[in-house]
């Protein structure tokens, strides 16, 4: 019987928590996942080791046909034996050669070879901490909760050995064990829209370390200088999974950290940086909010790097297809109003996405084709008229530095883009080099344009660039899958959640999309230990206001999950706007799974179409 109990996370990802009488440390978890990243097959995409779990980030439409019931549900059982059989460990045969044989396979220690590395690293980090005061506003009423004065509190809190569990939530966010128990604190009701970098903060029986300025719920009880984030280096995450961690406690005015900045102090240059390029467009204003996007960042989630990417995919993916670029290649996502821009060199030019008036030289310009915009033609884009985000692509992509290995936009993790943050006026972006296909198009293009006498000319013919788009009037329809957490709430909230509109508030971003509605409330109060999250977890944090995560949500969360929503419905999910209403509607893994694989054949066919319209060879 394999020691993992297995738990749904949407429909690409599920959870596997030890059930075993022995607690795994959090250095045989994080092994137990190196093994599985390099033995499992093509359908895992990344794992995310927490206190006493697995989370696998999956391809539903390549996974075993074993890990699915006859209804079409996860089979936990036949999930659980084959990742018990991946973490099998070799035993030493005499003469150094290793046996097949398997000796147990459950255990997470089990993914080790015959070295001495289940035990942890062994290194020490000092963390220097200001406790009080502006840094830690919270530590009055948590060292009051704990029946203990302020002085008392931060000596113990800085006596304690802890061991990094995890690091997620933010990238280097270090989860530490090692709390006293009577310091524990509750999660604030509702999370503040901005902790600052270094921020030490409580939450339950655990203590932690906030990277970067981000949104977050926990106690703030002291800030440290300390950079836990830092890309421009080849190790970009100075404590890890297994170190020990000691907090010091520090006056003011030691506020320097071993790079002579203060935390949340701006970074060196980005690692993987591309070779500069000449500008090809130029940024006049940049409309509300416009960012550098990719299709996401792969393989960080584990060091707490949200995955991130364009909000709707499927439109990021069709204005690539339609000025001939990879699927992966940068553009500009553009926020509720697109902005202005003017070409410093040709390109061809294609927006997708929400509906949004777009004028290249004052005159009306088509989206859902490709359009050539010749140097000095100015291309203005409106406030999105359905839908709030717009995709603007450029033949050979935006060209701007790979950053952990993707060109998305991480504005809380300062990486990516033009230095982590959205575009602005006086910016300049340069473009790579188009694809053959796009070039002869473009040089068509050009010819037409020299005819009508003007500086830019659209493709023949088009698509319904806005198709799918949410409707403005009644709600929009998201289909759910149950949360892990779905029984941990009252039976009137769970019915509430499926039979009443919520309405989208303004403070909803990239990374989660803020609801206001009827509270859900928890049938008795719970504090989940955190694990693994993915975009569309229906979050509640204890005011009852329901957040879904998005592209840019954080890799690990602790509020209790009550819902999912569905991958295919994601695209939805990024195109709505502050005060539309939202619904939803509950379904099974296997219709979830359905609409995924129904989506990939539509976006086949139309990405084919595209290529046959405007890419076919024509010799």
């Amino acid at each position: 019987m394999a020691q993992w109990r297995v738990e749904t996370l949407g429909d690409e990802a599920f959870l596997l928590q030890w059930k075993g009488e022995a607690a795994p440390r959090p250095s045989e978890l994080a092994l137990a996942a190196e093994r599985l990243r390099s033995l499992a097959g093509d359908w895992l995409r990344e794992i995310v080791p927490a206190y006493d779990t697995l989370t696998l980030h999956v391809d539903a439409l390549r996974l075993p046909a074993a890990f699915t019931d006859a209804s079409g549900e996860w089979d936990g059982e036949a999930i659980a034996v084959t990742i018990a059989n991946l973490l099998v460990k070799p035993e030493k045969k005499s003469g150094g050669q290793e046996a097949s044989v398997r000796h147990g396979g459950d255990a997470p220690g089990d993914a080790e070879t015959a070295d001495d590395r289940d035990a942890p690293s062994g290194r020490t980090v000092v963390v220097p901490v200001r406790y009080g005061g502006e840094d830690g506003p919270d530590l009055a009423a948590a060292a009051a909760r704990s029946g203990l004065g302020e002085e008392a509190f931060v000596r113990r809190h800085s006596e304690a050995d802890y061991e990094v569990a995890m690091i997620g939530f933010a990238p280097g966010f270090p989860y530490l064990a090692g709390l006293p128990e009577a310091l524990a604190q509750p999660r604030h009701d509702s999370p503040r829209l901005r902790v600052p970098a270094g921020s030490v903060g409580i939450a339950g029986r655990q203590t932690g370390i906030y990277p970067v300025d981000s949104p977050g719920g926990w106690q703030i009880v002291g800030r440290t200088p300390l950079r836990l984030f830092r890309p421009e280096q080849a190790d970009p995450f100075p404590i890890r999974p297994g170190d020990r961690v000691r907090f010091a406690p520090v006056a003011a005015g030691e506020a320097e950290d071993a790079d002579g900045e203060s935390a949340g102090g701006r970074r060196g240059p980005q690692t993987d940086s591309a070779e500069e390029a000449p500008p090809g467009v130029a940024v006049l204003a940049p409309g509300l909010h416009a960012t550098v996007q990719d299709l996401g960042r792969l393989g960080w989630q584990a060091f707490g790097v949200s995955r991130g990417g364009a909000m709707d995919r499927e439109a990021c993916r069709t204005a690539n297809a339609l000025v001939g670029n990879e699927a992966d290649a940068a553009v500009l996502e553009l926020t509720m109003q697109g902005g202005r821009y003017r070409m410093l060199r040709d390109a061809l030019v294609a927006l997708t996405g929400a509906a949004a008036p777009a004028e290249a030289d004052g005159e009306p310009m088509p989206a859902g084709r490709p359009v050539l915009l010749r140097a000095g033609t100015e291309l203005a884009v409106g406030r999105m008229e359905r839908g709030s985000r717009a995709y603007l692509a450029f033949a050979g992509g935006i060209d701007v530095p790979l950053s952990l290995g993707s060109r998305s936009t991480d504005p809380r993790a300062g990486i990516g883009g033009l230095a982590g943050r959205p575009l602005a006026a006086g910016d300049a972006l340069a473009f790579g080099a188009p694809s053959p296909a796009a070039a002869r198009l473009a040089a068509r293009l050009a010819a037409a344009a020299e005819r009508s006498g003007r500086l830019w000319a659209p493709a023949p013919g088009g698509y319904a660039a806005a198709a799918g788009l949410p409707p403005d009037g009644p709600p929009v329809v998201l289909r759910v899958l149950r949360g892990r957490g779905w029984d941990w709430f009252d039976p009137a909230a769970r019915a509430r959640l499926l039979v009443t509109a919520y309405r989208v508030q303004p403070a909803s971003d990239r990374m989660g999309i803020r609801l206001e509605g009827a509270p859900l409330r928890l049938s008795s109060p719970i504090e989940p230990v955190s694990h693994g999250v993915t975009p569309g977890t229906v979050q509640v944090p204890p005011d009852g206001q329901p957040i879904l995560l998005a592209s840019g949500c954080q890799p690990t969360g602790g509020y209790p999950i009550l819902a999912h929503v569905i991958s295919a419905d994601l695209p939805l999910l990024g195109q709505l706007r502050p005060g539309q209403s939202v619904s939803f509607e509950p379904v099974g893994l296997a219709a979830a799974h359905a609409a995924l694989a129904r989506q990939e054949k539509e976006r086949a066919r139309r990405e084919a179409g595209i290529r046959l319209a405007w890419y076919a060879d024509r010799a």
